[in-house]
């Protein structure tokens, strides 16, 4: 997902263990994106904390653009920096390796595009509904062995 439907994202907007997004920089981001089981419990962490109704509660505004994502991203790229990561690594960086990733599983291009909020390419691209977020859980689940998760409990 982009930084700013994640940070955009309202309680209501979990459902059935999927994020609905309702808006986003192109048509296609509306969409339904499976929860990954690795995220699972954060997730419903932040359902049961959050004080404003966002699920990353907290984020005030900012940049031209008024976005929530904003300080987001510049504590993240100031945190690369700190880590000694090369200046081009950015959140979105995030984004391109796990598309890279769901390639190199060989998830079908449909799904892929249908995950991250593409624009549907190819013949049958205005053809048919988009699968449901059940139908898409497996590619969300794709891990591979060049991305390392580490697994912290949440408090109760």
């Amino acid at each position: 997902m982009r930084l700013n439907e994640v940070c955009g994202l309202r309680l209501e907007d979990v459902q059935d263990d999927c994020f609905e997004v309702t808006s986003g920089k192109t048509e296609a981001a509306v969409r339904r994106v499976p929860v990954h089981p690795v995220i699972q419990a954060l997730v419903d962490y932040q359902l049961r904390t959050s004080t404003d109704g966002y699920l990353v509660p907290g984020l005030k505004p900012g940049g031209y653009d008024r976005k929530r994502g904003w300080s987001v991203s510049k504590r993240f790229g100031r945190r690369m920096r700190q880590l000694g990561v090369p200046k081009g690594v950015v959140f979105h960086s995030l984004r391109k390796n796990f598309t890279t990733a769901l390639e190199q599983a060989r998830v079908p291009r449909n799904e892929i595009e249908l995950l991250l909020g593409w624009q549907r390419a190819g013949l049958l691209s205005g053809w048919g509904s988009p699968p449901s977020g059940e139908r898409l859980q497996p590619a969300a689940d794709q891990r591979h062995q060049h991305l390392l998760w580490r697994e912290t409990p949440m408090p109760a």
